[in-house]
């Protein structure tokens, strides 16, 4: 039971300013693709904007994803 105490006081105090500092990041990348456009490296740019949206996102979804593999896990282990 301690290691559930453990997860939700770090989803409580961690992942708020994890999400911010994405945040940033993201909003950052995806500024500096729109300059790589503008200068003609479209290539580049699109590429910059397309990692920056797929990590994004895999952090937004990351905890979701646990909470799947946890209900998963208690499920199987209460089976035995």
């Amino acid at each position: 039971m301690q290691f559930n105490e453990f997860t939700v006081a770090f989803n409580k105090f961690v992942m708020p300013i994890l999400y911010d500092g994405i945040d940033i990041v993201f909003r950052f990348s995806l500024l500096q693709g729109g300059f790589y456009i503008m200068r003609g490296d479209k290539k580049a740019g699109i590429d910059r904007i397309k990692f920056a949206t797929i990590g994004f996102l895999g952090i937004k979804f990351i905890n979701t994803f646990i909470n799947i593999i946890n209900d998963v896990a208690q499920k199987a282990t209460l089976g035995m």
